[in-house]
């Protein structure tokens, strides 16, 4: 708690709501499926917080998701279907409050907060209380355009200590975990489509025993039911996963050459 109250301080961005609900009754378009067999798929959820700020002209909204576990931004999962909630959510409240207010909505930042109770090493408290903020930094993506990522938080001289980004003399670092508008609304695009992607290969019964591997890890590793889906390692197919760096993900998008791969 006392973590997420300093990143508050260090922005722009006011809490305007926790614990977000949208379901059928809201009608979102972007949660609403036609499948190919003539089926409905409609999608709910809860949004753990919401923040926002507004100009004359737009209103923009960061969304927090918080995790028990320690979940990072991945590019290569989101494209293949496996870590797909954040963006879901961002459509949701882009919709939403397009629908309550006059204003154009747009996404400013969307980011895990890990709840964690991290140790650092001995310290002055100014300086362990800089550490401590570092360690428990938020995964996620921010918005580089309508200079928002200063107002997500005013970095000082210690720089951005609760999102995933580096300042530099000209702008920011190429490792920086940025986005710009279009690149942001078209990755909320392409979780739209591989939603539906799922949805279609559900309902005609597309259970195929083919887990992925990723990083040399897979799901079968720790499941419960692996006895029961006889798979075998080594004879049944894998579906293996390549990595995908921040900087290919933001040509994937740019490109149009987002497929599953």
């Amino acid at each position: 708690v006392w973590a997420m109250e300093q990143y508050i301080r260090r922005g722009d961005f006011t809490p305007e709501e926790y614990e977000v609900a949208f379901s059928e009754e809201n009608r979102l378009e972007s949660m609403c499926f036609s499948l190919d067999e003539g089926e409905k798929m409609v999608f709910s959820g809860v949004v753990d917080r919401m923040d926002s700020m507004e100009d004359e002209e737009n209103k923009y909204i960061k969304i927090i998701d918080y995790k028990s576990g320690n979940v990072t931004f991945d590019f290569a999962k989101i494209i293949n279907g496996l870590q797909m909630q954040l963006i879901i959510y961002m459509n949701a409240m882009l919709e939403l409050y397009e629908k309550k207010g006059s204003k154009r909505v747009l996404p400013a930042g969307m980011f895990y907060f890990h709840m964690d109770d991290p140790m650092v090493e001995a310290a002055p408290q100014d300086e362990a209380e800089t550490q401590l903020l570092k360690t428990m930094k938020m995964s996620g993506v921010a918005n580089s355009d309508f200079d928002l990522i200063p107002k997500i938080e005013h970095p000082g001289e210690e720089g951005f200590l609760s999102i995933p980004v580096q300042a530099t003399k000209s702008g920011y670092h190429k490792r920086s975990s940025i986005l710009d508008t279009n690149q942001m609304l078209k990755l909320g695009a392409l979780v739209e489509n591989k939603m539906k992607e799922l949805g279609n290969a559900l309902m005609k019964g597309d259970v195929a025993i083919r887990p992925y591997e990723y990083k040399g890890q897979m799901p079968c590793d720790y499941c419960s039911f692996r006895h029961i889906c006889a798979f075998e390692n080594g004879t049944d197919l894998v579906k293996r996963i390549k990595t995908m760096s921040l900087e290919e993900g933001k040509h994937a998008l740019d490109e149009g050459t987002t497929e599953s791969h």
